[in-house]
């Protein structure tokens, strides 16, 4: 048959296979951005997005907060300090979401807590009520009606 592996080739092979974000690391990290999200320093600078008029420039401060909270957490986990490392760190996590059924459900409501600091301090809001399938069609085809363009027929 086939000799048997190296502990070398044993740990380097378990690491192609173990997922790069386990559960207990999702869910502290989810913990420790929700709290980098309200520390005084990112309180502050969502106080000041949400002075901002312009709703794209709001949008982007406010998502600025999120990423830089983001990044300081996901750099004690392995992953890299930059956009790439934002990117695999979303996608371990979204892997977690996915294979972790009941515990998946958990970490989806602490993600809503972030987005719900977001919305009050950025915003000054809260979460819109949750929508059925068939409100939000209605709502995406009442909007699309309204954005219609007739042409004009004064011919």
């Amino acid at each position: 048959c086939f000799p048997r592996p190296t502990s070398l080739q044993t740990r380097w092979l378990s690491a192609l296979v173990t997922r790069p974000l386990t559960l207990e690391q999702a869910f502290t990290s989810t913990h420790m951005i929700l709290s980098q999200l309200e520390s005084p320093a990112s309180l502050q600078m969502l106080h000041a997005a949400r002075t901002v008029s312009d709703v794209a420039e709001k949008w982007q401060r406010v998502n600025t907060v999120l990423i830089h909270s983001t990044l300081q957490v996901v750099g004690q986990l392995g992953f890299a300090m930059d956009p790439q490392g934002f990117q695999k760190y979303t996608e371990a996590f979204a892997e977690v979401i996915r294979e972790e059924r009941e515990a998946g459900q958990q970490l989806q409501q602490l993600v809503r807590q972030k987005w719900d600091v977001l919305l009050k301090h950025g915003y000054g809001c809260g979460p819109a009520p949750p929508l059925s399938l068939g409100q939000a069609r209605t709502i995406a085809i009442d909007l699309v009606d309204a954005l219609q363009v007739t042409p004009n027929r004064s011919h």
